[in-house]
């Protein structure tokens, strides 16, 4: 996947991206394939636009994407407000 450096620091700052486990970098929530269909069928509708499959497909790894990003940022944000002591 190409971002470019705008696209990158968005994803980046909103938890959107991660590493799997063999290194790829993935959308969270995404395998490596279904992060490369993801990224291709967003360019879609920047260029000529998405068939009512694409819209269909497109919407699944959105929702599949986004309940893993948004537990991610709840995980980080509850971490980041724990106040109890370590040990």
């Amino acid at each position: 996947m190409k971002f470019t450096v705008d696209e990158r620091e968005y994803l980046e700052d909103m938890r959107a991206l991660t590493t799997d486990s063999n290194g790829a970098e993935v959308y969270a929530g995404l395998t490596a394939q279904e992060s490369a269909e993801y990224y291709e069928l967003t360019r879609l509708e920047k260029r000529s636009g998405r068939s009512f499959e694409d819209k269909e497909r497109l919407l699944a790894l959105n929702e599949k994407h986004e309940l893993v990003r948004i537990a991610m940022v709840n995980a980080v944000t509850a971490a980041s407000n724990d106040k109890s002591p370590r040990h």
